[in-house]
């Protein structure tokens, strides 16, 4: 702009004739040079800008005003124009993203889901499984030790009876003395070419004690058994010897010493 330009905004409203009287000379000279050539009509339109104080300069382009128009359009298309939209706006990778989440997520949940019925179905039909079983073994260990009342883990109970130490209130020697029994048994020598035989054998699970009615050949061999007991370190005591026959039938008590 040249020194001598002065803002329309500034002209006060005293002057709005003279702005209606360049308006209409501008109007006037547009019409007339309608028809004129482009280079007298260049030239108006810089003698009319040049008479509103205001510096000119002339370019001239070679391309065509489409070809303008296209270039303005690509270098303003990145503030100004936007073709990706509507319909053809593009896949984002965030959209893409959300269903490939979306989908993993289903299968994490599914594959949870399978997991804790599994879990859960196989956990309440083992430990259903794991009571009727134990209530098997209590049912078995009552049947073979019936004076034992309480019972509350008849695996070990077990074991402690078969190792022959204490189990609550009384005293398992069940299967010592019956080793011993039927060692010294084994060891007694036969008289008269018969072997003394064992008929009869009860456990008292209060005393501890084992009753074993023997059938022997003579009274000879049913002390010589009392003295092989005896010998184990057990206590040992004839109940009773009567004759049968050509044998002897005795009973012995044997129990811890």
């Amino acid at each position: 702009l040249g020194d001598d330009y002065v803002n329309p905004a500034d002209i006060s409203a005293g002057d709005a004739s003279t702005r209606a009287a360049t308006d209409s000379s501008r109007a006037a000279v547009g019409a007339g040079s309608a028809n004129a050539a482009p280079e007298n009509w260049l030239s108006q339109i810089d003698a009319l800008i040049r008479s509103e104080n205001v510096s000119t300069a002339q370019l001239r382009y070679s391309e065509t005003v489409s070809e303008m128009l296209a270039v303005s359009a690509v270098q303003s298309l990145d503030t100004s124009l936007n073709l990706l939209q509507g319909d053809f706006r593009p896949a984002t990778a965030s959209a893409e993203q959300r269903r490939f989440l979306r989908k993993l997520s289903g299968a994490v949940a599914a594959c949870v889901a399978l997991f804790l019925v599994i879990t859960l179905g196989g956990g309440f039909y083992l430990n259903t499984r794991a009571d009727h079983f134990f209530d098997r073994s209590v049912a078995m260990y009552r049947e073979l030790f019936p004076k034992q009342r309480k019972v509350v883990d008849p695996v070990r109970q077990m074991k402690r009876q078969l190792r022959g130490s204490s189990v609550g209130a009384t005293t398992s020697d069940f299967l010592p003395l019956l080793d011993a029994a039927s060692r010294s048994l084994k060891s007694l020598e036969a008289t008269d070419g018969e072997e003394p035989a064992i008929q009869q054998l009860r456990y008292d699970t209060q005393r501890g004690h084992i009753a074993i009615d023997l059938h022997a050949s003579n009274i000879d061999q049913l002390e010589a058994y009392r003295d092989l007991l005896a010998a184990e370190g057990l206590e040992v005591d004839i109940l009773s010897a009567n004759q049968d026959g050509d044998s002897i039938k005795g009973r012995i008590q044997v129990g811890r010493s």
